[in-house]
């Protein structure tokens, strides 16, 4: 692959030590954002038409508009420099890292990992938001739906059990298309 002009360094050496890093910070953001995704478009199906509806979805559609370099901006500098809830930058801390205990060292990986996995996963989760819950919005008045009710099973177990089993597919479907535009968040978001 040749050496980086930039580093100094075979580019082989480079990818060799950024590829986990990478792996780590998407799967991360793509647990967290399926998972805030999938809860909060249940969330919003199960009350359908309301205010807080109209109101989550457009909390929504915001965040998805928002591109991903600008939101984690935001974050870095409200949680990072004016809140110093979180480290700015790198993946461990320089100085610390090699002489923390294991546990040490997971809890440092894990507080630089949460703004970046959070400026990705919000946006994303957003979008998964959306999807679920137009796709349980069609679910909830199908027939197996409507006999649940009539049965006596109660509202949560209807729209937990039910609806959003059959309703998980068009999501899981949106998962594997969003892997490729996470490579492509993600090298900005590391950029930053």
């Amino acid at each position: 692959l040749g050496r980086s002009i930039a580093q100094r360094r075979p580019v082989r050496t480079i990818l060799v030590e950024a590829i986990p890093r990478t792996l780590l910070l998407m799967a991360s953001a793509l647990g967290v954002a399926f998972a805030l995704g999938v809860a909060a478009g249940a969330w919003q199906a199960a009350r359908a038409g309301s205010r807080l509806d109209r109101i989550a979805g457009r909390v929504s559609v915001a965040l998805s508009a928002l591109p991903e370099f600008w939101l984690a901006l935001a974050l870095l500098f409200l949680f990072g420099l004016r809140l110093r809830w979180f480290p700015v930058s790198g993946m461990v801390d320089p100085t610390l890292h090699e002489y923390l205990s294991p546990g040490g060292r997971l809890r440092d990986i894990a507080a630089h990992l949460v703004l970046p996995a959070a400026s990705i996963a919000l946006i994303l989760g957003a979008v998964v938001a959306r999807y679920q819950r137009q796709a349980m919005v069609d679910i909830l008045p199908d027939d197996f739906v409507r006999t649940a009710r009539a049965k006596g099973v109660r509202e949560h177990f209807v729209v937990m059990r039910h609806a959003l089993r059959n309703a998980l597919l068009p999501t899981i479907t949106l998962m594997g298309l969003a892997l490729p535009a996470l490579v492509g968040g993600s090298v900005f978001i590391e950029s930053i």
